[in-house]
């Protein structure tokens, strides 16, 4: 079986979040470097670091795209990525915003370069968000222990069917 990509773009909010926090911190880092960069560096390094580097590393570990291949799902992101196996997916489904019930952010971002990170849903449970945008969601059950995934590819009955195909096709 080929490997099957599936882009997953921002949606409005998550734009409008992601251009919020860049120029926040960056606003902040620029205000730090002048009042205090100048005259105390090294009192200015940590809080040029934690405005700076959160941004950047929500852009390195944000979702950037789904990956559907011979062994497995993978969440392609600029660092790193989430790979799911086949024998761990018990099955995959559309959900509406609706089915997640009240939703609460454990650990992870909530919109700016996409939703991600670890959350809870008073319906499902625990969940790992892997989205970029608030429509289009799949719910990947997991069959590991490990919590659900809900991902938005920008064809979500395309990645259904690619996630379908390849899961009947490989050996257990």
């Amino acid at each position: 079986m080929a490997e099957r990509r599936f882009a997953c773009t921002l949606d409005g909010l998550a734009i409008a979040m992601t251009l919020v926090s860049w120029v926040t911190s960056l606003g902040a880092a620029a205000i730090i470097l002048v009042v205090v960069g100048l005259t105390l560096p090294l009192l200015a390094a940590p809080f040029l670091l934690i405005f700076v580097g959160v941004p950047v590393w929500t852009m390195l570990v944000a979702p950037r795209g789904y990956l559907v291949g011979p062994t497995g799902l993978t969440v392609l992101r600029q660092v790193g990525g989430r790979v799911v196996p086949f024998a761990a997916i018990a099955g995959a489904r559309r959900i509406a915003r609706s089915d997640l019930g009240w939703v609460w952010r454990t650990f992870g971002s909530g919109g700016a370069h996409g939703y991600f990170g670890r959350y809870r849903s008073r319906t499902l449970g625990p969940l790992v968000l892997e989205a970029t945008r608030r429509d289009r969601w799949v719910l990947v059950q997991r069959r590991d222990g490990q919590p659900d995934l809900v991902l938005s590819p920008d064809d979500p009955d395309g990645f259904l069917a690619a996630l379908d195909a390849a899961h009947r096709s490989t050996p257990l």
